[in-house]
């Protein structure tokens, strides 16, 4: 049999059945993770190189240009741990031009991307300069729900030492702790931090009437191949994948998407 390229599909319309109409399938971790990843370059193939400065004193930008390029640079800045940026555009002369929970076109609040991509010290900056920690994106999934998915235990404890629910719900009613899977290293360091998720994991989301532990296992294997196949496979969009924990190694990688949103 002739082997198949992988697709897969990057549009936010035409979801199918049962997925979320503006973000696809709200629990499908590898459509998540290709969709945060083509924010990420979007943001990045913005004004990425111009400084605050220049877009403030800027005569070509409307002021509701100006305000929409500042908001980009902030979740850019977050996306990429970028803590001196970050530190500026909330503190200095383009405070008043950006919000910190306010959301790009994607749905995506500073916070967020800083979570997903393993930036701690941008968390706690955009914590100290009153981040919402429990704000959703279009999914409803939040900070904390992303910062276990992609194992940053660091960012997880203190989300939660901070005051993260872990009872907000996706659009398909899991919580956070239903993304931690049993006996796992974060399952074990959620614990050992002091924290109870009882059976994470083991919910009717994951289990109906004979699902057994092995069949878990078996799916999270199986989305772990699919998730590594997709990464292996896809062309020409460069982003950051140092850290999102795909593997055992903590080296920056070149990812790249077969298309762009």
């Amino acid at each position: 049999m002739v082997a198949q390229p992988l697709q897969f599909n990057l549009s936010l319309e035409s979801p199918g059945a049962g997925e979320d109409p503006t973000y696809g399938s709200s629990d499908d971790g590898s459509n998540r993770l290709v969709k945060m990843l083509a924010s990420q370059a979007r943001l990045r193939g913005g004004r990425s190189d111009t400084g605050e400065d220049a877009i403030l004193n800027s005569d070509t930008l409307t002021d509701v240009e100006k305000r929409k390029t500042l908001q980009d640079l902030l979740a850019m800045a977050a996306s990429n741990g970028e803590i001196d940026r970050v530190r500026r555009l909330l503190t200095g002369p383009a405070k008043d031009l950006v919000d910190v929970n306010a959301p790009d076109a994607e749905g995506n609040v500073p916070i967020i991307y800083a979570s997903c991509f393993g930036h701690t010290e941008a968390v706690k900056l955009l914590v100290e300069h009153k981040a919402d920690i429990d704000r959703r994106d279009y999914a409803s999934w939040s900070s904390l729900m992303w910062a276990i998915t992609n194992g940053h235990k660091e960012i997880v404890k203190y989300l939660l030492d901070h005051g993260a629910s872990p009872d907000v719900k996706t659009t398909s009613g899991r919580t956070a702790f239903d993304f931690v899977a049993p006996d796992s290293d974060m399952s074990e360091y959620l614990h050992g931090s002091g924290y109870k998720i009882g059976n994470v994991g083991v919910t009717d989301d994951f289990y109906d009437s004979g699902f057994s532990q092995d069949r878990f296992e078996e799916e999270m294997a199986e989305s772990e191949l699919r998730r590594r196949m997709m990464m292996e496979s896809s062309i020409n969009l460069e982003v950051d994948l140092g850290n999102l924990t795909l593997d055992e190694q903590t080296e920056v990688r070149t990812f790249s998407l077969l298309t762009a949103c």
